[in-house]
């Protein structure tokens, strides 16, 4: 049986080859030239914000703002304990310390804990907003966009801004994720201080390995470009007035990118297509169903999840994920929670419920924008003999 991948790449090759050619005979393959600006304003107009940066992988994306938010040695970071280890090594870069949060019933970080957390474990003093058992200053709240579902972050907001506590929304998962308000959509990383994006391999679109921030403030955007380019004050006598990053994303990967952003409503349309064949072969299988966000959100539905309803001795994460892998199907467990990661054991977390039964239940099912209605006959297949 031929393998099922769980999100490979799915690139136009006839329609990159005609950018990276073009940016190879231009012989501008670095981090300047045209490719990267043409890159950074195609993501613009596609989410509408009025600046991009585009920086070399997601994480570095996530630090920089982090940096650039004001967080810095001794200071702390609220964060999901369920997200990738990349968002959580961002605030370690920056000599701060992550403060785990639970998850919400929809993967992504629990807003009201979050606020429960805030009411009884912080007081505002001198303009800042300190943990009450560890002193330090909370400078920062880092949701992410899990799977590509949005979160609302109206109600958070409002508490940050009393606060003076900077909201980097991590949508590494979520380009082509709307938030739909009053019939308008709204690209999610807007919301807050800065957002940040990825484009990994196995993202929605890619350049193989890249990010960017997202933001409409100027000041913001202006700060990221001279961090991530090395803080250079004098491109001619190399001169640097900050600690700076060699960040940027370069003009080779750039142009992958602008035939991927050519390609995106393609893509979201395929995904969409996807969820709602799993949603229609799942919903008779009597142990297991699909996760399905509710609400005002127009998902780009990167990764469909697969929950189990009842647990057995029998019928478990471990035994499930082995029988589907012996298949062919590369389904995948959720990331590990990081707070129970090894180097960050000795970081507060905070009523983590709901995400340690979470990671128990869920599979991350195959989603590639490739995947056909025959591979998802068959993993349904696969999955109804495993449930008798």
């Amino acid at each position: 049986m031929k393998r099922i991948e769980n999100h490979p790449p799915s690139i136009n090759i006839k329609n990159a080859s005609k950018f990276v050619n073009e940016c190879l005979r231009s012989n501008w393959i670095s981090t300047s030239g045209k490719f990267v600006k043409n890159f950074e304003q195609k993501i613009s107009n596609f989410t509408k914000a009025k600046y991009v940066i585009a920086c070399n992988t997601g994480t570095a994306a996530l630090q920089v703002a982090l940096r650039i938010a004001g967080v810095k040695n001794g200071d702390e970071v609220l964060v999901p304990t369920l997200t990738f280890v990349g968002t959580i090594n961002s605030i370690i870069y920056n000599n701060a310390s992550p403060i785990f949060i639970d998850s919400d019933h929809d993967y992504n970080i629990d807003i009201n804990k979050i606020l429960k957390f805030l009411k009884k474990r912080t007081y505002f003093k001198n303009g800042f907003c300190f943990n009450k058992r560890t002193k330090k200053k909370i400078k920062a709240i880092v949701p992410v966009h899990l799977w590509g579902n949005p979160i609302n972050l109206k109600n958070l907001k409002k508490e940050c801004n009393k606060r003076n506590i900077k909201i980097i929304e991590d949508a590494a998962e979520a380009f082509g994720s709307f938030i739909i308000n009053k019939r308008k959509k709204y690209h999610v990383g807007l919301e807050g201080f800065a957002g940040c994006l990825s484009f990994n391999a196995n993202k929605i679109i890619t350049t193989g390995g890249g990010g960017a921030i997202i933001t409409n403030n100027k000041n913001v955007a202006k700060k990221a470009l001279y961090l991530t380019t090395t803080a250079k004050n004098d491109s001619l006598n190399f001169v640097h007035n900050d600690i700076g990053y060699n960040y940027r994303l370069s003009s080779i990967p750039a142009a992958v990118g602008i035939s991927e952003i050519d390609n995106i409503n393609t893509k979201l349309k395929l995904k969409k297509k996807i969820h709602r064949l799993y949603k229609k072969k799942l919903e008779n299988l009597k142990n297991f169903s699909l996760f399905s966000i509710e609400g005002p959100y127009d998902s780009n539905h990167w990764i469909n999840i697969l929950q189990i309803k009842k647990l057995s001795r029998k019928n478990n994460l471990k035994n499930i994920l082995k029988k589907l892998l012996k298949k062919g199907i590369e389904a995948r467990p959720l990331w590990k929670l990081n707070h129970l990661q090894i180097p960050f054991k000795k970081f507060e977390a905070f009523e983590i419920f709901n995400a340690n039964d979470l990671f128990k239940r869920s599979i991350c099912l195959p989603s590639g924008a490739k995947l056909s209605s025959n591979n998802i006959d068959t993993i349904v297949k696969i999955l109804r003999k495993i449930q008798k």
